[in-house]
């Protein structure tokens, strides 16, 4: 609108606009092959269904403290993020651009050129840097910033462009920053049988945050209380800091697939698999039963399809056998069952 066009182009244009990354997204993700991990747990039927109130317990037995770690800095990192969008009209109004609704687009768009760089510095020092840091240090440039804007905000009234500048460095640094990292680590350090729904707890946890973050900070913004809304900001990212510190492991691509196979059989242990599979993972643990096992018969008489019923009617029928030992006269072999729950 800014440049002139209708409005009732512009919304159509944003709205359909929002395709095309996902568009871009499923064409790319349709050429990628699975990893091994993925795979394996595939072809072992390793996805387990952890709504099951064991497999449930054994995952967040396990997987606590990570859980903590990604929940909570995803919550606190959208607690500042949305609480920061809240007093854009402040900016605007600071920067003299005016009220109208071309002013506040070119504000927006001033703020966006500054902040969306932070996504492609992520991806270019994702590696070099390190999850762990980028998020750790993202969060503590932002307390910085917000700490810093809330002490001098009446004297940056008069520096517009310098609060712009400001204002759009706490956009920059939390996309170049934990705003990727929140979203990357849960996907990458979660194993595959538990990845959904641990990323999807996580995601969860920064919904709630953006939500109480605009229910209770609306209020704060309309009565034009910026200053209080960008020091909570600051404690936020503050806690973020402390909250990655503690909570987020520190690993590289290299070491990731050691610390995913040592959780993983933690919640195996816990689930009582032997060997892997998901139908060993929600039963009991595997037993062992002893039958005895005669000569062979011939086929077709009677003793033969008497002992053919009498298979067909035992509770054991049908379980999967161990490779049978060459019969010498009366003997006994071991078959593999496992029982499944009542």
């Amino acid at each position: 609108m800014a440049f002139g066009a209708s409005p009732a182009f512009t919304w159509r244009f944003a709205l359909a606009f929002g395709a095309v990354p996902t568009l871009v997204a499923v064409a790319m993700r349709s050429r990628m092959e699975e990893n091994d991990e993925f795979t394996d747990a595939h072809k072992q039927e390793e996805a387990l269904s952890v709504g099951h109130w064991k497999a449930t317990r054994a995952m967040l037995s396990t997987y606590r403290n990570v859980l903590i770690g990604t929940a909570g800095c995803w919550f606190l990192l959208d607690v500042s993020f949305y609480a920061n969008g809240l007093f854009s009209s402040e900016i605007t109004a600071a920067v003299q651009l005016g009220d109208s609704l071309d002013a506040k687009v070119k504000n927006s768009l001033l703020v966006a050129l500054i902040s969306l760089p932070g996504y492609y510095f992520s991806v270019a020092f994702l590696d070099k840097v390190g999850r762990w840091r980028l998020q750790f240090f993202g969060f503590v440039i932002l307390a910085a910033l917000f700490f810093f804007l809330a002490a001098m905000l009446p004297r940056l009234r008069k520096m517009p462009f310098v609060l712009l500048l400001l204002y759009g460095a706490t956009f920059f640094f939390s996309n170049f920053g934990p705003n990727a990292t929140t979203y990357i680590i849960p996907g990458e350090i979660y194993p595959s049988a538990v990845k959904a729904t641990c990323h999807g707890i996580s995601a969860a946890a920064g919904k709630l945050g953006a939500s109480l973050a605009a229910v209770f900070f609306a209020p704060v913004a309309e009565a034009g209380d910026a200053r209080s809304i960008m020091a909570v900001c600051g404690v936020a990212a503050l806690f973020g800091s402390l909250w990655t510190l503690l909570f987020i492991p520190d690993y590289t691509p290299e070491s990731l697939p050691a610390f995913v196979k040592e959780h993983t059989e933690k919640f195996h242990s816990r689930l009582g698999v032997v060997g892997g599979g998901a139908g060993r993972a929600v039963g009991r643990p595997v037993e062992y039963q002893v039958l005895p096992v005669r000569p062979k018969r011939p086929e077709g008489g009677p003793e033969s399809e008497m002992q053919t019923e009498g298979r067909r009617a035992s509770p054991g029928y049908g379980i999967p056998r161990s490779p049978k030992p060459e019969a010498r006269g009366d003997t006994e072999m071991t078959i593999f069952g496992q029982t499944t729950d009542s």
